[in-house]
């Protein structure tokens, strides 16, 4: 089961992986009231399950009320794929330092979970993995070991981040390994992780996509209803 941007933010939130300040809108009116609670700089991004939202257009940053009702007139509406876009999530924007890919997904040759992270976040990893291989930071995790902070501060390490900053992120990457296994994943994804020029680490966006097989099992996900 794929969840959408702001389902799988609200399973790493309550890891306590902090998140922009966000509000879901359906129509022009929602998301005007989301915008005036919120504040300007905004992202207005597609709520979808495909992929490829950047490159469709289908994230746009509004620094006004005027650019708004743009942003939501082209994007509500759109079709990625198989999909109609109605859905949006309004959230504010944040300056950027660095950004980084954190992710857990199953690795196909050993059939284990694989945790990675990237300094060429907001790209897919994909691209990543063939273009800058030796930017690709990974570890295969054995889902009997527990998890533990000093792995994690190992592996941010290796980014070249240091102090206060190598601590948040390595706390959030400990919460991304906790939040795969405890909702039972497939993917949990992080692209990107900002850091903002203050040192502070949020997630930008959300992959996230749960075993089927599990869904019964996963209470988080019980009110996430899709459309037959």
């Amino acid at each position: 089961m794929k969840l959408y941007e702001y389902e799988g933010k609200s399973l790493i939130q309550e890891m306590g992986i902090p998140t922009p300040d966000g509000s879901v809108a359906s129509n022009l009116k929602e998301a005007a009231i989301a915008a005036e609670a919120l504040g300007y700089p905004l992202v207005v991004k597609a709520q979808g399950l495909q992929g490829g939202r950047g490159k469709a257009g289908a994230i746009k940053f509004a620094r006004n009320k005027d650019e708004l009702v743009g942003c939501v007139n082209e994007i509500l509406g759109m079709r990625l794929g198989a999909e109609t876009i109605d859905r949006l999530l309004i959230e504010q924007q944040l300056p950027i330092a660095q950004e980084f890919y954190l992710g857990v997904s199953v690795d196909p040759q050993s059939a284990m979970p694989l945790l990675m992270i990237s300094t060429h976040g907001g790209i897919d990893i994909e691209s990543v993995a063939e273009q800058s291989p030796h930017q690709l930071i990974k570890k295969q995790l054995d889902p009997l070991e527990t998890p533990r902070l000093h792995h994690m501060l190992a592996m941010v390490l290796q980014t070249g981040l240091s102090g206060k900053t190598l601590v948040r992120v390595s706390e959030i990457l400990l919460r991304l390994v906790n939040c795969y296994f405890k909702h039972e994943a497939v993917t949990v994804e992080i692209n990107p992780l900002i850091i903002d020029h203050k040192g502070k680490a949020w997630a930008a966006d959300a992959k996230v996509e749960i075993d089927d097989s599990a869904i019964f099992r996963v209470k988080a996900v019980e009110n996430f209803s899709r459309s037959p």
